[in-house]
């Protein structure tokens, strides 16, 4: 009766956690839904949307608890996040502690929650599965899962402390014991944090032993719960579930994208960056802002790691040829590096997704692209793909404006061939057949990049066919970066007595920058909405010497 009684709130929790789940799974759908049957409604919401009130009301929760954090100005942890988390890890404390009759019954109910939300950190074999199913940014899924994994640890930490306080002795020789002393060793191990540990250890090994220790994790668990508690190991079979189901999904379409053989990557190195080209057996529609998690066995330790690059080529139809560009740092792109040491080099390659998810800038008049380095990368798809939509569909957007700031004005040698490629489809001067009417091509992009360094010859050669567009500005020195914001954004700033329509701003940058400019929209513009890309760049590294 005592183990009914402790396990009735871990229960409840387990039902509220999983509809929750569910429900952010399936919300997708249930939004498709709602449009096709409450169309009415779904325009009334629409209106109330643009309401001023509406609008006031974002506003304030935008500067309040998205652009303000308890952390660094740079951070991703918004307020509004931070108090998310906090209401996780304690409606999780309160299933353990709230209302238990000892200590037994504290223990009891911590092993059982700490079970029920193992679930959020086996949703599928990688988080950028994970994100897509759930419609989250990357940057999310890894938020939330740092998140279940530090509550996890927190709460098996009760279950252990609380079941042996009312023991006299725990010998260890006994299988569960053993288990249970292997499983909160597994955990607690799993949070040391990577970075840190890769200045005395091999990256690759540590990736590896973060990716691998999870499936003894399960196993430990498995072999720690009794044979005569059904609820944990009802527990167990939904995780295990859940899992498998998610790894033979993510599997499946892997295997029919590449027609069950590998891909061709031709991979070289310029000036401290990877280029990659990668020649797809089957095309495949890239949307903007997605990026792909890449394998190529470079050496014997890559043959576990894979890497995220984001995709910098855009075609309004399935492509064949991927684009991909990134830094050489530490791990799989220093074994990119070593492979192309002699020269280019052809490789097989294997790959998941795309993943990540697009930002609804379609849906703004004018939009704002900042970009810092190679952070540009993510925003080039965007650039070409409204570009397309505005002069071929007939979009929303009218403008469209990218501000670069390089400290090395060698990155456009490297990004050439994608600026051009954004450049020939803003091309004007055509006309468009529409009825009886004809619409003559206008350009809507314009890109204002900011060097920080001396040209070279090489570099000069590069911004040639750059200098020669009227839509390109090139200046030295730095940016005033409030100056551009209020400049592009300030018809949609209802004080200026404008339009007041919406503007966005989509960003990719370092941390500096990102700190800036969260001040810069929080203090001083209205009716913009900010957003980042998955792919932010953490920094500049000159590894051209290498």
């Amino acid at each position: 009766m005592q183990q009914d009684h402790s396990a009735a709130a871990p229960l409840v929790y387990a039902i509220v956690l999983g509809s929750l789940v569910l429900f952010i799974i399936f919300r997708s759908l249930l939004q498709v839904a709602f449009e096709l049957f409450f169309g009415p409604i779904s325009s009334i919401w629409e209106a109330k949307r643009a309401h001023p009130f509406t609008l006031r009301l974002r506003n304030w929760v935008a500067k309040h608890f998205i652009y303000k954090s308890f952390f660094s100005r740079a951070s991703f942890h918004s307020r509004g996040w931070s108090f998310a988390i906090a209401l996780y890890v304690t409606a999780s404390l309160c299933c353990v502690l709230v209302k238990a009759a000892d200590t037994a019954e504290v223990g009891v109910r911590a092993g059982h929650v700490a079970l029920i939300n193992l679930l959020l950190l086996f949703t599928g074999p990688c988080l950028h599965f994970a994100a897509d199913v759930a419609g989250f940014s990357l940057r999310t899924q890894k938020q939330i899962h740092a998140a279940a994994g530090y509550t996890v640890a927190i709460v098996a930490t009760i279950h252990t402390f609380a079941l042996l306080s009312r023991t006299q002795s725990f010998p260890v020789a006994t299988p569960s014991n053993l288990f249970a002393i292997l499983s909160i060793s597994a955990i607690l191990l799993l949070l040391v944090p990577i970075s840190p540990l890769s200045r005395f250890l091999p990256y690759e090994l540590l990736l590896l032993i973060h990716h691998v220790l999870p499936y003894f994790l399960g196993y430990f668990v498995w072999r720690h719960i009794p044979h005569k508690n059904l609820l944990p190991r009802l527990y167990t079979y939904i995780l295990l579930g859940v899992f498998a189901l998610a790894l033979l999904a993510q599997l499946t379409i892997t295997l029919i994208r590449c027609r069950f053989w590998f891909h061709s990557a031709r991979i070289s190195c310029r000036l401290g960056f990877v280029k990659i080209t990668l020649h797809l057996r089957k095309p495949l529609r890239i949307r903007p802002g997605q990026y792909i998690d890449l394998w190529i066995p470079s050496s014997v330790g890559s043959i576990f790691q894979s890497h995220p690059m984001s995709v910098v080529s855009w075609s309004s139809g399935p492509q064949r040829l991927l684009f991909l560009c990134a830094q050489v740092q530490n791990g799989f792109t220093s074994t990119l590096l070593t492979q192309v040491k002699y020269g280019d080099t052809t490789s097989i390659a294997m790959f998941t997704g795309p993943h990540g998810v697009t930002l609804p800038l379609h849906s703004y008049d004018q939009v704002l692209l900042i970009a810092t380095d190679l952070g540009v990368v993510a925003l080039l798809p965007y650039m070409q793909c409204l570009a397309y939509e505005s002069h071929f569909i007939g979009s929303r957007t009218k403008r469209i404006h990218l501000v670069w700031r390089l400290k090395d004005w060698s990155l456009i040698q490297v990004l050439k061939a994608p600026l051009n490629a954004v450049l020939e489809t803003d091309e004007s001067g055509g006309d468009i057949r529409e009825g009886t009417f004809t619409r003559i091509l206008e350009s809507v992009i314009s890109i204002s990049i900011y060097g920080q360094s001396d040209k070279t010859n090489d570099d000069e050669e590069a911004l040639k066919v750059l200098k020669e567009s009227s839509r390109v500005e090139l200046q030295c020195g730095q940016w005033n970066l409030s100056a551009v914001v209020e400049k592009d954004t300030a018809s949609s700033n209802v004080s200026l007595g404008h339009s007041g329509k919406a503007s966005a701003i989509a960003a990719s940058v370092s941390p500096d920058i990102r700190a800036e400019l969260n001040d810069i929209v929080k203090k001083n513009i209205q009716h913009v909405d900010l957003m980042y890309t998955d792919y932010q760049p953490e920094g500049y590294r000159d590894d051209r010497k290498e």
